[in-house]
């Protein structure tokens, strides 16, 4: 779903259309790729944090 940068659609409502169109490990494939070409500095802190215990939890390392 390509959208232009100044289209009129809040970013909320496009963020929830893609949601509704694609199924959830798919964007969860998209936005770690999106990640691997921008480098790891595009991910805010908090949600590094996050990512990191959720990893070392699965790991059933707590």
């Amino acid at each position: 779903m390509k959208i232009p940068h100044d289209h009129p659609i809040p970013a909320k409502k496009v963020v929830n259309r893609v949601l509704k169109k694609f199924a959830k490990p798919d964007l969860a494939l998209a936005i770690v790729t999106e990640c691997e070409d921008k480098g790891v500095e595009c991910i805010p802190i908090l949600l590094r944090w996050t990512l990191k215990r959720v990893v070392t939890m699965a790991k059933g390392n707590t």
